[in-house]
């Protein structure tokens, strides 16, 4: 029984290791009393969490902006069904003619991200 040494991976040396445990940082403590192969399962588990919040916001960014596409595109159909619903042809040519414009306008302008919103 006396030849029996337990070897710890984060043994102190030195005075520090007389010390009260109390007085180990949180994260040695923490170490030393998980069985070995634990650890490194919580911290996969750790970044595995932090990849799938990063993700789940990716996806709900895109999502938004595939909805404000949508309802960009929708806006300007209704506003050529208008512009087409004109009974003059001089009219509808000149509606048309301020969409083409506004929409050259509205390419023309720097792009916000949905992100920065």
């Amino acid at each position: 029984m006396d030849n029996l040494k337990i070897n710890w991976p984060l043994a102190v040396a030195g005075p520090a290791s007389t010390q009260h445990p109390l007085w180990r940082p949180w994260w040695e403590r923490l170490l030393l009393a998980l069985p070995r192969p634990v650890w490194p399962i919580l911290l996969a588990g750790v970044v595995a969490l932090t990849l799938l919040g990063a993700f789940q916001k990716v996806v709900a960014a895109s999502v938004q902006q595939g909805e404000l596409r949508r309802q960009a595109q929708a806006v300007h159909v209704g506003a050529i069904w208008r512009c087409h619903a004109q009974r003059v042809r001089r009219a509808v040519d000149e509606c048309l003619l301020k969409l083409s414009t506004a929409e050259s306008a509205a390419s023309s302008r720097p792009q916000q991200s949905v992100a920065a919103r």
